[in-house]
C-alpha cells in the first residue's frame, strides 16, 4: 500500500495495514459498535479510508460510505437514513459538515478524523493508535469467527442522476463474487500493482480495490485525482479503473497537441497502423513484412511515447460507470493499451459485464461475467440476475419491488445483446428524448461525440417534447483562452470570450462536424456555451463525472429556454412529414 502524504511517498506493508486495521477495530469496539451498526466513512480517498473500512467489517459493522464532495443536507439525509451510530471524516473540512448537521441524525454518538480538526468531537487517528488489549483482540478475533458470508458489509448510497439517492444493501458474498469473476477474466497476482483515484465511496473502485487487496498486490492511493496525469509514469501502475471521461480527455489532449498540418498526418497515420497491428497481434495473426516495417515506425515516431505517458504496459485497464465511445478504444489499443469496457450498476456490485483481453469487441461492454445472467425486456430495458445483485433498497420496499421482480433487476438501461452475445448499451431509459415528433434520440451517443472534441468538456443534450435538439456545452476553458490569445481575440473575462463571433462560429462549426453524419433529428440545432463549470460540489455531476440532467435542466432553465425563443433557422419539415407518415 502507497500514497502521497505531506508531499512523500508513505510505505505500508500488509502486516503494518493489518496492524493499522486491528487498532481501528479496537477503537470501535471501545465506542461500543456492535455487530450490524452503520459506520460511516466521510473522506477522499487515502489510506485511512481502507483501515476503517478493513475494521469496521472486521467487527461486523456495517459501512456507509459518503462522497468527499457531499453536502451538509446529503450528509444529514444519508446518516440519518442509515441510522449511522460513528463516522469517520477527512479532515477539517469534513469535519464542518457533519457538525453542521450532527443535531438532526439520532443515532450517531461518536465520529474521529483522520486528520486533525478544531473541534473536540473528533479525535485523530494519532489518538486511535492503541494496540489492542488482550480482551479486545479476543473480541475481535471472535467477532471475525461470526462473520458469515450472506452478512451486511455495506449500504451504498446511489449517486443518482435523476432521482433522490437510495440505499444499496450489499452482503459480503457479492464482493466475493467480484473477485471470482474478475479472476475468471484476467491473470493478476501480487506483482502487480493498482492505482486507486476512483472515490472508495462508489462501488466500482471500493469492490476492486478489495480484490487486489486479495491478490496481495499494490495499491497505490492517489489523494488527488486531477494528479493522476502526471502521477501514472511515475508509479508506473500495471491495472487502474476508470470511468470513461479519463480515457475520453487523453485522447482529446493528444490529439490537440498533435496540431496540424505533417505533425497530425504521422500522428494519425501511426494510429492505424497501430490499430492494424495490435488486432492482428491479439488475433495471433503473424504481421506481414510491410506492417511489420510501418509499426516499427509508428512506435518510435508515436506509440512508444503515448505508452510511456500511461506509465508503461498495462494488464488491466477497465472503464465503467457510463459507455466508452468505439473510437477511444480504438485510440488507446493503438499502442497496445487495452482498454475493457464493462457495464454494472451500484445495485449489482458492480460488474455484471466486462471485456477481457481473451474475449473484447469494441463499441460493447462485453459478455456476462460468471454466473450472471442478462435478458432484454420487450421495452428494451436490460434485466439481470445473478450472485451480485443487492439484496435490496434500505428502508425503501416500494422502489425494491420495483426493481426486483421476479429475481430479475430491472436497469433502468436500455440495450441489445448482439449475434456474439456481447452487450451493447444504448442509454438511461429516463434520458431518451421523444422529440415533438416522436422522433426517439438517445443523448449519450451524441454528448460522447460533443466531449470527444478537446475544447468540450461536458455537454447536455436537451430536446424533449421540443421540434428540435440544442445542448449545453462547457467549454474546455484553458484550451479555449489559449486558443483566442493564439488568434489575437481581446477578452476581459470568460464570460465575453464566450459570446465573441470567433468564438462562437469556432464551435458552431465543432460541433456541425461531430455530428455530421448523424440525421437530421439527431443534428444539434442551437447550443449554449456555459461560463460556470459543472462540479460535484453544485450537485450538477455525479462522483463519477456524468451530468444530473434533471437538476442541470432545472438550473440552467432560462439558458434552455433562450435557445428555443425562435424556431431553428437549420430546422426543416423533414421530421414533421416523417411523424406524420
Amino acid at each position: 500500500m502507497r500514497a502521497v502524504m505531506d508531499g512523500d511517498w508513505k510505505h505500508f506493508t500488509y502486516a503494518e495495514v493489518g496492524r493499522r486495521v486491528d487498532m481501528m477495530a479496537a477503537a470501535l469496539i471501545r465506542a461500543g459498535i456492535k455487530r450490524g451498526d452503520k459506520v460511516a466513512i466521510f473522506s477522499q480517498n487515502r489510506p485511512e479510508w481502507a483501515w476503517a473500512d478493513y475494521a469496521a467489517l472486521t467487527i461486523g459493522a456495517i459501512v456507509v460510505p459518503l462522497y468527499a464532495t457531499s453536502t451538509p443536507s446529503q450528509v444529514r439525509q444519508i446518516m440519518a437514513d442509515a441510522g449511522v451510530q460513528f463516522a469517520f471524516v477527512g479532515g477539517p473540512s469534513e469535519a464542518e459538515r457533519v457538525d453542521e448537521v450532527w443535531d438532526e441524525i439520532p443515532t450517531l454518538t461518536d465520529a474521529a478524523a483522520f486528520e486533525p480538526t478544531d473541534s473536540p468531537r473528533y479525535p485523530t487517528y494519532g489518538d486511535l493508535e492503541i494496540e489492542p488489549t488482550d480482551e479486545e483482540q479476543a473480541e475481535i478475533e471472535a467477532r471475525l469467527a461470526e462473520a458469515r458470508a450472506d452478512d451486511v458489509a455495506t449500504i451504498i448510497y446511489t449517486s443518482g442522476t435523476t432521482a433522490e439517492p437510495k440505499g444499496v444493501v450489499l452482503p459480503h458474498s457479492n464482493f466475493f463474487h467480484q473477485m471470482d469473476a474478475v479472476q475468471d477474466r484476467y491473470q493478476l497476482d501480487e506483482t502487480d500493482r493498482s492505482l486507486c483515484f476512483l472515490p472508495l465511496s462508489h462501488v466500482f473502485e471500493r469492490a476492486w480495490s478489495y480484490y487486489v487487496m486479495a491478490l496481495g498486490a499494490e495499491n497505490v492511493y492517489v489523494l488527488d485525482p486531477k494528479a493522476v496525469a502526471s502521477i501514472l509514469p511515475l508509479v508506473k501502475p500495471t491495472m487502474f479503473v476508470s470511468v470513461p471521461r479519463l480515457y475520453e480527455k487523453v485522447v482529446a489532449t493528444a490529439k490537440e497537441q498533435a496540431e496540424s498540418g505533417l505533425k497530425k498526418k504521422l500522428f494519425d497515420w501511426s494510429i492505424a497502423v497501430g490499430n492494424k497491428a495490435q488486432h492482428a497481434i491479439y488475433a495471433k495473426r503473424p504481421l506481414p513484412l510491410a506492417l511489420r516495417i510501418k509499426h516499427r515506425i509508428a512506435k518510435l515516431l508515436v506509440l512508444n511515447k503515448l505508452m510511456r505517458a500511461i506509465g508503461g504496459p498495462k494488464r488491466v485497464m477497465a472503464a465503467g460507470g457510463a459507455p466508452l465511445r468505439k473510437e477511444v478504444e480504438e485510440f488507446w489499443f493503438s499502442f497496445g493499451a487495452l482498454v475493457s469496457q464493462g457495464y454494472g450498476l451500484t445495485e449489482t456490485s458492480p460488474m455484471l459485464t466486462c471485456n477481457a483481453p481473451e474475449a473484447f469487441k469494441f463499441g460493447t461492454v462485453g459478455r456476462p461475467v460468471l454466473g450472471c445472467e442478462i435478458r432484454i425486456a420487450e421495452d428494451g430495458e436490460i434485466l439481470a440476475r445473478g450472485p451480485n445483485i443487492m439484496r435490496e433498497y434500505y428502508n425503501n420496499p416500494e422502489e425494491t419491488a420495483k426493481t426486483l421482480v421476479d429475481g430479475w433487476l430491472h436497469t433502468g438501461d436500455i440495450g441489445h445483446i448482439d449475434e456474439d452475445g456481447y452487450v451493447v448499451v444504448t442509454d438511461r431509459i429516463k434520458d431518451i428524448i421523444i422529440t415533438s415528433y416522436g422522433k426517439n434520440v438517445a443523448p449519450q451517443p451524441i454528448e460522447g461525440r460533443l466531449m470527444a472534441d478537446p475544447f468540450i468538456e461536458q455537454a447536455i443534450v436537451i430536446g424533449d417534447r421540443r421540434s428540435y435538439l440544442t445542448a449545453l456545452i462547457q467549454p474546455a476553458y484553458e484550451q479555449v483562452e489559449a486558443w483566442a490569445r493564439k488568434a489575437g481575440i481581446a477578452f476581459e473575462n470568460r464570460e465575453a470570450l464566450l459570446q465573441t463571433p470567433r468564438i462562437l462560429t469556432m464551435f458552431n462549426e465543432r460541433v456541425k462536424t461531430a455530428l455530421s453524419d448523424l440525421m437530421q433529428h439527431e443534428q444539434v440545432h442551437r447550443f449554449k456555451l456555459l461560463a460556470n463549470e459543472l462540479t460535484m460540489e453544485s450537485g450538477l455531476l455525479t462522483p463519477t463525472l456524468k451530468v444530473r440532467r434533471q437538476k442541470a435542466e432545472a438550473e440552467l432553465a432560462a439558458e434552455i429556454d433562450e435557445m428555443y425563443e425562435e424556431p431553428s433557422p437549420e430546422q426543416n419539415d423533414s421530421d414533421e412529414g416523417d411523424a406524420k407518415e
